[in-house]
Parts: structure tokens; C-alpha cells; sequence
């Protein structure tokens, strides 16, 4: 279904001519636009207003995120809506970027729905027990072709979690046009 991967977001090997504002990401094989840039978003519990969900996908994962409460028992989401349903290419979860954290680096799932309250989803991929590196992106390239307007990020532990930013690329080609 999917191939699963984790960058770095380093750009040592960067030899092109790049404008990009600080903490942008440039990768050549992505398709475009970010479907996930400035969507609606919502989450289980918020930390506080410097970490509202919609600083999860404004663009930049060094100016912060969203952040979970961290209620004890709690396993945290965050969910955006695309604005209609896309047949998506690629997910893309920039974990956090200024603290080490290794606990909101694991122990989650990456879900998508045809409807918000996910009553039916599907898994486009997820992270076990083991934490990614610091500063890393979690990513998966897809092959499901149903198209989906939903996305949720989601624990699959009852830990603290904290997103910098959700990227979402369509495959054009099977994109559903909007009514």
C-alpha cells in the first residue's frame, strides 16, 4: 500500500540555487501543491494557544505546531479536512524540529477518511515503538487510488504528541475535481 519513509530535513547535499524561507523543506520528487497548506483542523485536546492544530499546516514546521494536552490516558489526534476528496499521493508528518522528544516521535498512525467522523478509515501507514531521529519527517508514498478528504494523525499510545506541520500531495492524474 504504501512505502514508508524518514528524512532528515537537512540540506547539506543542497547544491541548486534554492530560495527558501527558514525551516522550508524542497524535495525535487514531491508533486505539488500541499493539499494539507492552510486546511481546516481540528485535535483531541489542545496544549495551549501557542500550539492551536492550525499551526500544524501553515506552512512552517519551525515556527511550532500542534501540541496535545497530554491528559493522562488520552491518545491524542490531530485531523485536517482537504477541502474535498483527493487520491492521494503522498503524506508527509514533520515531527518536532526545537526539542528532542523521542515519545512524539513514535506510537502513531496516519488515517484517512471519506467522512470526518472516520467511522470507516483506512491506515496509509504508521510509526511503532520506535522513535524516528530528532528533527526527522515521517512520509509514505501511496498507492491507495480512493480519493479522501479526511487525514488524522492519531497515537496509538496514551502519550504526549506534538506535530510541527502535515503535508499532503495529490496524484493529479486521479485527483476527484471538486463539485
Amino acid at each position: 500500500m504504501s512505502a514508508i519513509h524518514a528524512l532528515d530535513n537537512t540540506f547539506a547535499d543542497c547544491k541548486e540555487g534554492l530560495h527558501l524561507s527558514k525551516g522550508a523543506a524542497y524535495d525535487k520528487a514531491l508533486p505539488v501543491p500541499n493539499l494539507a497548506l492552510k486546511a481546516s483542523a481540528t485535535a483531541s485536546s489542545i496544549y495551549d494557544r501557542t500550539y492551536l492544530p492550525q499551526f500544524a499546516c501553515d506552512g512552517s514546521f519551525v515556527s511550532g505546531g500542534w501540541s496535545s494536552k497530554g491528559t493522562p490516558g488520552e491518545t491524542p489526534w490531530l485531523q485536517l479536512d482537504l477541502g474535498a476528496a483527493h487520491a492521494l499521493a503522498r503524506v508527509e508528518v514533520v515531527l518536532r524540529q526545537d526539542i528532542d522528544q523521542p515519545v512524539t516521535r513514535r506510537n502513531f498512525q496516519v488515517l484517512a477518511s471519506t467522512t470526518p467522523d472516520f467511522a470507516d478509515p483506512i491506515v496509509l501507514g504508521s510509526q511503532g515503538e520506535t522513535a524516528l531521529a530528532h528533527r526527522a519527517t515521517w512520509s509514505a508514498d501511496l498507492t491507495v487510488k480512493t480519493p479522501f478528504r479526511y487525514l488524522r494523525v492519531v497515537k496509538t499510545a496514551p502519550e504526549y504528541f506534538f506535530v510541527a506541520e502535515v503535508r499532503a500531495f495529490a496524484n493529479e492524474a486521479r485527483q476527484e475535481k471538486p463539485k
